[in-house]
C-alpha cells in the first residue's frame, strides 16, 4: 500500500476519514492536492443529495504509515485516513466530484487522473 490517499481511492478502495471537526466520514472520491499538502474529498451520498455538506478540503502534511495516512498542520488537530475493509461502491461520477471541489474551493490544486 505505497500509494497516496487519492491513488488508493482511484484503485477502487473506500477510505474512511476521521476529521477533528466533522468526525468519521466515508469518502466517495478522494483527490490529492498537487503540492502533496492535503486532500479534497466528497462524502458518500453526495450525488443523490444524501449529504448536507459533501465537499471537504483538508490541508496539511500527508504522512504515510503501514495501513493509514495522517494529515497534520501546525494550527489544527490531525486527521486520520484509513482503508475501509468492506468497501462501499463508488458514489457518483469521479470527474464531476473533482469539478465541484475545484469550484467550491476556488483553485485547481487537485491532481489529475
Amino acid at each position: 500500500m505505497n500509494m497516496t490517499p487519492g491513488e488508493f481511492n482511484l484503485n477502487g478502495h473506500t477510505l474512511t476519514i476521521d476529521h477533528p471537526i466533522g468526525g468519521i466520514r466515508y469518502a466517495a472520491h478522494v483527490f490529492d492536492m498537487d503540492d502533496g499538502q492535503g486532500i479534497g474529498f466528497v462524502d458518500h451520498g453526495w450525488s443523490s443529495g444524501g449529504a448536507s455538506q459533501p465537499l471537504h478540503l483538508i490541508q496539511g502534511e500527508v504522512t504515510k504509515f503501514a495501513d493509514h495516512w495522517i494529515i497534520t498542520a501546525p494550527d489544527r488537530e490531525i486527521s486520520k485516513i484509513w482503508y475501509q475493509k468492506n468497501s462501499i461502491p463508488p458514489d457518483g461520477d469521479r470527474a464531476t466530484a473533482r469539478e465541484l471541489l475545484v469550484t467550491e474551493f476556488n483553485f485547481e490544486k487537485f491532481s489529475g487522473e
